[in-house]
């Protein structure tokens, strides 16, 4: 739709594992790197891991593209497959083909024909598992049969396992310790850092034809990056619903607002999935006294994405609807000991001890908003304590709006 405008050769910010846009940070790199280091040294397990959308496909192309000519590959890419059936699609790959529905045996035989050959004639047979956290352990263990197809001097076969951080959990479990103990190459790809996140926009306008006609403001990537957490899919998500407001406005320069206005255009909030905001509320919630706020303020968040709320922005009543319970404390009144909660459940609003003086409120988005909600976010003993934590908070989308209230005090102080 906007390629035309903005001069454009094709869309940059696809979400297909296109190689030609692999953007090669430092993990990326690295990852490469060790890929190509253990297909050289002629390892016999290797594994990739890393979260949803970091670029672990993207990976995996670019290697199939920088292998020589005598190396055979086979790419499974639907890893729910049953012993029988993993080991017909590993054939198929590799372009050996057997009539009728042989026995496995005889498949693993074909293979291992198959996989002399290659060796004798120098060249090499790589087999790929995309989406590898998802293989049952029985047939995991059927892979790790498929390693002890060798020579004396080599491996005739190397398995390459891509997937999510799930694998790794799964290969540590006990019963796959024998599958674990063969993996001799291990990279784990980690999310863009905020300045890795600019080059990789830029790198990807140029991929496609940008000439530098394409602005966007320093607000621009620090709201992408906030968004996205520097997942690259998450990223081309923002960024291709960002140029959209661009083109809709008529403007080449792309704002923090057309970023945060095509976010909200995207269905599914799926540039803050619930694992990315209870991440996010990881890194900036650490303080010891925030247990109950956390667990009062995750419940609220939740309900909310749940009922598709796209952003917190608009009012802070919209999400009160349709919460489970609700929750009310006069702002600089004196609050109950517990408060009501569904289900029957209570929920301390103030700490028994005199010395948590200081407590952090989530206050509505809007000014002169009639109801106020008392999301409590924690109470702590200290000022300074308080204010920290008010700090991290309002990096979190939704919660601009905080106060440190002193409990015993009828003053009160505005968030920054």
């Amino acid at each position: 739709m906007y390629e035309q405008y903005f001069g454009l050769k094709e869309k940059p910010f696809s979400l297909t594992p296109d190689p030609r846009f692999l953007f090669l940070s430092a993990d990326h790199k690295g990852a490469l790197d060790h890929l190509l280091y253990g297909i050289q040294r002629r390892e016999g397990f290797l594994a990739i891991t890393g979260d949803i959308g970091t670029g672990k496909t993207t990976i995996c192309r670019t290697l199939l593209e920088r292998l020589d000519s005598g190396v055979q590959t086979a790419l499974i890419l639907n890893p729910l497959l049953s012993e029988r059936e993993i080991l017909s699609a590993i054939l198929e790959d590799f372009g050996i083909t057997y009539p009728g529905q042989p026995p496995r045996k005889t498949l693993i035989d074909l293979l291992n024909l198959f996989l002399l050959d290659q060796a004798k004639s120098g060249g090499a047979a790589i087999l790929i598992i995309d989406e590898a956290q998802n293989l049952a352990p029985n047939v995991l263990e059927q892979i790790r049969i498929l390693s002890n197809l060798e020579t004396d001097q080599e491996k005739l076969l190397q398995i390459i396992l891509v997937g999510q951080r799930e694998l790794r959990e799964k290969l540590e479990s006990k019963a796959l310790r024998q599958l674990n103990q063969r993996i001799s190459v291990r990279y784990h790809l980690a999310p863009l850092s905020p300045e890795e996140t600019v080059r990789y926009i830029e790198h990807r306008l140029t991929v496609a034809g940008a000439k530098g006609g394409i602005e966007f403001t320093p607000g621009a990537y620090q709201a992408i990056y906030h968004f996205s957490r520097g997942v690259p899919r998450l990223i081309n998500l923002i960024a291709d619903r960002a140029l959209l407001a661009g083109y809709v406005a008529g403007s080449t320069c792309i704002t923090k607002e057309m970023v945060s206005e095509g976010r909200q255009s995207i269905a599914g909030n799926g540039a803050k999935t619930w694992p990315a905001l209870r991440h996010a509320m990881r890194q900036y919630l650490r303080a010891p006294g925030l247990a109950l706020g956390l667990s009062f303020l995750f419940g609220v968040l939740f309900t909310a994405l749940l009922w598709g709320v796209g952003s917190f922005g608009p009012s802070w009543s919209a999400i009160r609807a349709r919460l489970f319970f609700q929750q009310e404390v006069p702002i600089g009144g004196a609050p109950s000991e517990r408060a009501p909660v569904a289900g029957g459940l209570t929920l301390p609003m103030s700490h028994a001890d005199s010395a948590f003086r200081y407590s952090v409120w989530a206050l509505p988005y809007q000014e002169g908003e009639s109801l106020r909600p008392s999301l409590l976010v924690g109470r702590f003993q200290t000022r300074e304590e308080a204010d920290d934590a008010l700090k991290r908070m309002q990096t979190l989308e939704g919660l601009q709006r905080l106060e440190v209230i002193e409990t015993n005090s009828p003053t009160r102080r505005e968030g920054r």
